[in-house]
C-alpha cells in the first residue's frame, strides 16, 4: 500500500486530534523534566521517526514545529540550568526531510537551545542506533505511522525496558483489526494480545459453546 503524503493539503480531523494529543504530551513531559525539581536527569532526548515536513499546505504546524517552538519558549531555563536537549527528526522520505529543513529554517526555529539533528532513514533501520543513545537519558518518543508494520514486538521490548522514557505511538488501528487473521500482519503485530481471540478462534469456540457468543464480541 502506497504511503499517502498527508502534508499536501490541509490536516484533516484525525490528525489535527493526534497533534493535540502529541502537543500535550510534549508539554507534560518537558513540564516534568525541565526545571520543576521531579527529576535529575539533564539528559533530554526527543525523538519523532516520522517526522514530515512539518507544516501542511495552509502552514498549519505539524510535530516538528509544535515541538520546537515550544523548547523555544523553554530556551532560558534549559539555558540556565543546563540541561542538555537533543531532537531528532527522521523521515524515510528523503524530500520531506529537506522541505522540513527550509521550512524551520523559515520559521526561525533551525537552531535554539537544543542539539537538532536529521536523518532520513526507515525507522526499523535507525531505531536500534538510537535506542543506544536512549540509554541514561529522558526520552520522549514519537512514532507517527501509516500501518502497523514499524512498531513490532522487539521495538516495544526494547523501548519498555527504557527507563525515564515515554513513548506515544499511532498506528492503523482499524487497518489491524480488519486483517488481524492474516500471517501477514501477525508477523508485525501479535494480533492475539491486542484484540483478543482472533475471528477465526471465536467462530470455532461460538461453534462448540453457542452460550459464549454474548460474551465473546466481534468488534
Amino acid at each position: 500500500m502506497p504511503n499517502r503524503n498527508l502534508h499536501q493539503k490541509p490536516f484533516d480531523a484525525g490528525t489535527l486530534a493526534k497533534l493535540e494529543i502529541f502537543k500535550l504530551t510534549a508539554e507534560g513531559f518537558l513540564g516534568v523534566f525541565i526545571g520543576s525539581g521531579q527529576s535529575r536527569c539533564m539528559r533530554i532526548q526527543i525523538l519523532d521517526f516520522f517526522c514530515g515536513p512539518g507544516l501542511d499546505s495552509q502552514g498549519n504546524m505539524g510535530s516538528p514545529v509544535m515541538l520546537l517552538r515550544h523548547l523555544q519558549n523553554l530556551g532560558k531555563k534549559i539555558q540556565e540550568e543546563g540541561y542538555k536537549v537533543s531532537v531528532l527528526l527522521n523521515d524515510a522520505e528523503d524530500d520531506k526531510v529537506e522541505v522540513l529543513k527550509k521550512n524551520l529554517k523559515e520559521t526561525k526555529l533551525d537552531s535554539g537551545p537544543y542539539d537538532l539533528r536529521f536523518a532520513n532513514r526507515e525507522f526499523l533501520e535507525v531505531f536500534p542506533e538510537e535506542a543506544a543513545r536512549m540509554e541514561g537519558a529522558a526520552n520522549l518518543v514519537l512514532i507517527d505511522q501509516n500501518g502497523v508494520r514499524q512498531f513490532p514486538p522487539d521495538v516495544f521490548t526494547k523501548l519498555r525496558k527504557l527507563p525515564t522514557t515515554d513513548v506515544l505511538v499511532f498506528m492503523s488501528s482499524s487497518y489491524a483489526w480488519r486483517f488481524q487473521d492474516a500471517p501477514e500482519m501477525q508477523r508485525h503485530l501479535e494480533t492475539a494480545k491486542a484484540f483478543g481471540p482472533t475471528t477465526r478462534t471465536k467462530s470455532i469456540i461460538w461453534r462448540l459453546f453457542p452460550s459464549k457468543r454474548g460474551a465473546i464480541s466481534t468488534a
